[in-house]
């Protein structure tokens, strides 16, 4: 079940956007991910699978320059 390996290390590829100065934003698609706005954070941020697997961590979100990322710390 899934996107498939290949599929999946092309997708949110936020670092990219960072780099080009495009404002990024996140969002859910209920029907293939939960609607957990701090989850969607921390999974830009960190790439980790559900098998705590990393994919392709040079396209994680930056977790420096972030405000929501100051927000997720407290969280955790």
């Amino acid at each position: 079940m899934g996107l498939g390996k290949e599929r999946a290390h092309s997708m949110v590829r936020l670092a990219t956007s960072e780099k080009k100065g495009i404002p990024v934003s996140l969002y859910s698609d209920k029907s293939m991910a939960p609607f957990d706005p701090l989850l969607l954070v921390w999974s830009a941020a960190t790439r980790i699978t559900n098998e705590d697997n990393v994919i392709r961590a040079d396209l994680a979100l930056s977790r420096g320059e972030k405000k929501l990322w100051g927000v997720l710390k407290q969280v955790k």
